[in-house]
C-alpha cells in the first residue's frame, strides 16, 4: 500500500520547520505560540519518519482506522510465515495473482482473527 509519501518528504518538511522554528524562536514574545507550534510539529514529522523507516510499525491509515491497522498486522504476519514456509501462501498468492480463492481464504483468516465482513469489505481495495 502506497500513498505517494516517502521518508524524505517527511524529512524535508521536517527540516523546513525546524528551519522555520530556528528563525523565529529569538523573535519578540507574540511569535512564541508559532514557535511552540512548530516544536510540536517537527517533533511529530520525526516520529513519522522514524516510523516510517520502521517496516514493522503500522502505517498511517493503520492508525488512523484501527479495523485496518489490525488487518495489517495480521496481514504481515501471514506473509512472515508463508515465506518461512510455515504456511501455504494465501496472502502472496492474493497480492501477485488477484487470485479469488485466496481473497476467500483470507477473509475467512480474518473473520477467525476477529475482523467483520464489514470491515473486510470495507478496507478490501486498501488491502489490496
Amino acid at each position: 500500500m502506497s500513498f505517494g509519501v516517502g521518508v524524505g518528504d517527511f524529512l524535508a518538511v521536517g527540516r523546513l520547520v525546524l528551519d522555520l522554528y530556528n528563525a523565529c524562536k529569538d523573535a519578540p514574545g507574540e511569535f512564541q505560540e508559532i514557535c511552540r507550534e512548530l516544536s510540536s510539529i517537527h517533533t511529530v514529522l520525526s516520529g513519522l519518519a522514524t516510523q516510517a523507516q520502521d517496516p514493522t510499525s503500522l502505517s498511517a491509515l493503520g492508525r488512523m482506522e484501527p479495523a485496518l491497522g489490525r488487518i495489517e498486522v495480521m496481514l504481515r504476519e501471514s506473509v512472515k510465515e508463508e515465506r518461512r514456509g510455515e504456511k501455504e501462501p494465501t496472502v502472496l498468492s492474493a497480492y501477485e495473482n488477484n487470485d479469488t480463492i485466496s481473497w476467500e481464504k483470507i477473509e475467512r483468516d480474518l473473520a477467525l482473527e476477529g475482523v467483520s465482513k464489514q470491515e473486510f469489505e470495507k478496507n478490501k481495495d486498501r488491502i489490496k
